[in-house]
């Protein structure tokens, strides 16, 4: 982030130029991604402006390239406004704040549509019971019913789940910690997926087994954690996306 500031206050300076106009040079040579034009430029924002700038500047954590409740496009894009580029995804519902965090633990999106959906159709031992990765969950699930011809219908939505460019398999469903750190900031990010005709609420199914016949499921409302019966009840289930 330091780096793109200082070039682009150096363009500015050398340049004699306005922040909108230096940009409006990079957008005409396609080096600037769009959401730094008009609507973050104009306010003459450098911090603002300089957060879209990837194409010159890639970066290989993408937490320096979003903020909390952004929203997230196809092709890792991020932006304030969720009409920024084609294809929102979802919105950005958490980000690790340790430094060494490796990639897929980096950034959580939350994807806007919820179903209600049972976590298994039988009670049997899967071994998905990791608190903290729920991509590793939902293969470990997809996994073990095709070799025991088991079906789970919250896993097998997330895994299919194909909107708005995301791919067959990209989605998961979170695991019970990952649906915790959520919750933290949870009147802003119900507010972010508002504006795209989403929601996160109620008891949502967690993809971590507690046991043959329960699984976690959390409650949205305050990150409450608690075990249930996988094949007598049905729970909300909301798909994540992690970088």
């Amino acid at each position: 982030m330091e780096e793109k500031i200082k070039v682009l206050e150096q363009m500015v300076q050398l340049s004699g130029l306005s922040l909108q106009e230096v940009v409006d040079c990079w957008l005409a040579q396609e080096k600037v991604s769009v959401t730094a034009s008009k609507q973050e430029c104009k306010t003459e924002n450098v911090e603002q402006a300089v957060l879209s700038i990837n194409q010159d500047f890639p970066s290989e954590d993408i937490r320096s390239r979003t903020k909390l409740h952004w929203y997230a496009f196809e092709g890792k894009k991020f932006a304030p406004n969720h009409d920024a580029y084609p294809n929102c995804q979802g919105v950005v519902g958490w980000i690790n704040p340790d430094p060494n965090a490796p990639e897929g633990d980096r950034v959580y999106i939350v994807l806007p549509e919820q179903k209600f959906l049972m976590y298994s159709k039988e009670y049997c031992i899967t071994g998905a019971d990791n608190l903290y990765d729920g991509r590793a969950n939902t293969k470990r699930l997809l996994e073990f019913g095709k070799q025991h011809n088991v079906e789970f219908p919250a896993a097998e939505f997330a895994h299919n789940y194909c909107k708005n460019g995301v791919k067959q398999g990209e989605a998961f469903l979170p695991a019970r910690e990952q649906l915790v750190r959520v919750c933290e900031h949870l009147e802003e990010l119900r507010k972010s997926l508002k504006k795209i005709n989403g929601k996160f609420a109620g008891w949502l199914w967690s993809s971590s087994e507690y046991s043959d016949d329960s699984a976690w499921y959390v409650y949205a409302n305050n990150g409450i954690m608690i075990y249930h019966y996988k094949h007598t009840y049905d729970y909300y289930i909301s798909c994540f996306l992690a970088y």
